[in-house]
């Protein structure tokens, strides 16, 4: 019997880097607490959620300067209408 062939549906079941979500779910499997995870994970993302929300963003109250909005036109028609070798 030939040794098993590693494909991308195999590497990605097995992740080369361990990524927090993937810890998450180990540690939970191994608690037993299968019926935590759900509203555990609901409530540490509206926790993420409303920290991000208590700060305004960078342009707040800042009216547009120097023709911010002209020059992102210009070069969205630049980008647009030339050929990539000009």
């Amino acid at each position: 019997m030939s040794p098993k062939r590693r494909t991308a549906k195999t590497a990605a079941a097995r992740p080369t880097e361990v990524v927090p979500a993937y810890r998450w779910i180990q540690f939970l499997k191994q608690q037993d607490a299968r019926g935590v995870a759900l509203p555990a994970t609901l409530l540490f993302s509206l926790l993420v959620r409303w920290c991000v929300a208590l700060h305004s963003y960078s342009g707040f109250q800042d009216p547009p300067m120097h023709g911010d909005y002209e020059a992102q036109r210009h070069w969205m028609e630049i980008t647009a209408h030339l050929p990539a070798s000009e």
